[in-house]
């Protein structure tokens, strides 16, 4: 009887130290209060939807300037490093999206999860439209989103195709008559896109020309279409993502079980949600596990991990280029930007 509940006692002890792991403590760090209005560097405060008062996204340039979707009063404002407002773009197209981001030539991209994305230049001209909420092709889509290359706007879906929309005007419903399908995306990509790159997973010898001149086309999909932009891979597949290789394409050997966080990160894994949230200026990877963000380094580690606000919090996290993490919270008295400060 001793001996089993000495081994029971092990087994136990054990079971904690690999799934009882807890998050690190780190509280957020409130570093600034827009008031309620229509002022400039303030924002509007009727609901956006129940109990949501304020903006529903934001972003940072390439220059660590915050950009603010300021829903209610359909603008979008800019501010300087230390949240001091500069200017807006007033009558902004983009009103309600769930993410934001700044590209390279300073154009505002607004996405909605795998519903669309909106795109528009420094100015507020629209300059495209993709809006799928009630096509039934939206419910195919992987839930990372859209993603631009040149004038093409494509997404994932859950089978591993791909579906795309060439040169996208701004009138979503004309762009919803010509979607293109995966055959049609790579073949596109093939004749007026050099800097792209599809790979299939799929050998040489197995695929087969459409004509004498005409592009290869897969024949059958055996794994995930891949894109690559100047050699790039664009895929947000989180398991993609974490099967990392050496420059010879051997995968990598990692070691991780001495990391305090390992443990953590293979439960958290194991969560439907996962969402690649961004990059800092040192190369390491945030991902937001089901209501959980973890930092991993170039090398594939967990680095850090914490948990999400989840009642103080009416906005997903952004990460700054410089790796702190903020998010938005608004009440309908004021809009409150938090941050955890880097430390890793």
């Amino acid at each position: 009887m001793a001996k089993r509940i000495i081994l029971f006692s092990f087994l136990l002890l054990t079971a904690v130290g690999l799934f009882g792991q807890d998050f690190p403590t780190r509280e957020p760090v409130l570093v600034k209060i827009f008031p309620v209005g229509k002022e400039d560097g303030s924002f509007g405060g009727i609901p956006v939807s129940k109990d949501v008062y304020g903006p529903t996204a934001f972003c940072f340039d390439s220059e660590g300037f915050l950009v603010i979707v300021d829903t209610n009063n359909k603008r979008i404002c800019m501010f300087d490093n230390n949240y001091n407002f500069i200017s807006s773009i007033n009558n902004s197209p983009i009103i309600e999206p769930s993410s934001l981001e700044i590209d390279d030539e300073g154009n505002i991209v607004g996405y909605r999860g795998r519903n669309g994305v909106e795109k528009m230049d420094s100015s507020g001209k629209e300059l495209f439209q993709i809006f799928l909420y009630g096509e039934d092709i939206s419910d195919e889509l992987r839930g990372d989103g859209f993603f631009i290359v040149d004038n093409m706007v494509l997404a994932y879906k859950d089978d591993g195709g791909i579906i795309g929309f060439n040169n996208p005007g701004t009138d979503y419903k004309e762009n919803n008559r010509h979607i293109l399908n995966t055959q049609e995306v790579i073949r596109e990509i093939e004749r007026n896109h050099p800097t792209i790159k599809v790979e299939t997973g799929i050998e040489q010898s197995i695929q087969q020309r459409s004509s004498i001149s005409g592009p290869i086309v897969p024949s059958r999909q055996s794994s995930e279409y891949v894109i690559y932009e100047n050699g790039v891979e664009l895929s947000r597949d989180f398991n993609r993502f974490m099967t990392l290789k050496n420059s010879d394409g051997t995968i990598q050997n990692r070691t991780l079980a001495d990391n305090d966080l390992f443990a953590l990160f293979e439960k958290y894994k194991k969560k439907r949600i996962k969402i690649l949230k961004g990059t800092d200026i040192d190369g390491n990877v945030y991902w937001q596990l089901h209501y959980s963000i973890f930092v991993l380094n170039p090398a594939g580690i967990p680095i850090a991990a914490f948990e999400l606000e989840s009642e103080r919090r009416t906005t997903h996290p952004v990460i700054s280029p410089q790796g702190d993490i903020y998010f938005m919270y608004s009440d309908g008295t004021g809009h409150y930007l938090y941050k955890y400060e880097r430390d890793w």
